[in-house]
């Protein structure tokens, strides 16, 4: 793994690790302002800002923005954020992949006006956004793998369980899945979004994060966008102690009168 990015964060500051946003930016705003984000917490936004959900360049362009304003804001690649690769290796398949489904790329096309078919080629597509959008494509191509700080190590997917873990191929540390039922030898906190935490439920299923104080794992992916139920979660680290919260786009109600339940016995 070659873009490692070493952060050191003072001990009595609030970290907020959020991941697997997908263009969610509704979402995305209205947790930074259930958590009441300020730039003097430490923001990780750790990999998939887009795909799969509509408005993912919105999302690119407040989380650059976010970054470039706040030397606190920090951003580790997902896989999914990677995909401009493809674009920039001018993989034929990636017409394909933007013909049927939400991409950040298919957004910017439409942007500029751009109708893509199926005779498009992945050559004239290149040029057109690079010419348009090198910015963005560049930064996402620039992104570290993994963050690493006094006590925590911040990767989308996971790392392999060998004594360096700095050794893991970028590949696996993007994509690797189930990271929580396997293990590590970092000797630090390893916080991952990447794989739904529902895939981890048995009895009651749950979105929630799943802190393994054992493996020292923390699995934060509420599976926004990808599941029926998910939701977009945050983990908060602050004086040693994990909490976390959440949003969703499921309606609320609220009781306007008390009410007693008849129970038949």
């Amino acid at each position: 793994m070659e873009k490692i990015k070493k952060v050191s964060i003072p001990k009595e500051s609030r970290i907020i690790v959020i991941s697997d946003i997908h263009g969610e930016i509704h979402l995305f705003k209205k947790l930074l302002k259930k958590v009441d984000f300020t730039e003097k917490d430490y923001l990780i936004i750790n990999g998939d800002m887009c795909e799969k959900g509509e408005n993912s360049a919105e999302v690119v362009h407040l989380i650059m923005s976010l970054s470039t304003n706040n030397s606190r804001v920090h951003i580790t690649e997902g896989n999914c954020d990677a995909l401009v690769e493809e674009l920039l290796d001018e993989n034929p398949q990636i017409i394909n992949y933007l013909l049927h489904r939400n991409s950040i790329m298919k957004e910017w096309l439409e942007a500029v006006g751009y109708i893509l078919t199926e005779t498009s080629t992945a050559q004239e597509v290149k040029a057109i956004l690079l010419k348009q959008y090198r910015k963005e494509i560049d930064w996402l191509n620039q992104l570290p793998t993994a963050i690493e700080t006094e006590n925590f190590i911040f990767v989308h997917a996971g790392l392999e369980d060998i004594s360096n873990w700095q050794d893991t191929p970028r590949k696996t540390a993007i994509t690797i899945p189930s990271f929580l039922s396997k293990k590590h030898q970092a000797n630090k906190y390893v916080v991952v979004g990447h794989w739904p935490v529902i895939n981890y439920s048995t009895d009651i299923p749950s979105d929630n994060p799943i802190i393994d104080d054992k493996k020292k794992i923390i699995a934060i992916d509420g599976g926004n966008v990808v599941k029926q139920t998910g939701q977009l979660n945050a983990l908060i680290i602050e004086n040693k102690h994990f909490s976390y919260t959440y949003v969703d786009h499921f309606p609320t109600k609220i009781a306007v009168k008390d009410f007693q339940a008849a129970i038949k016995c």
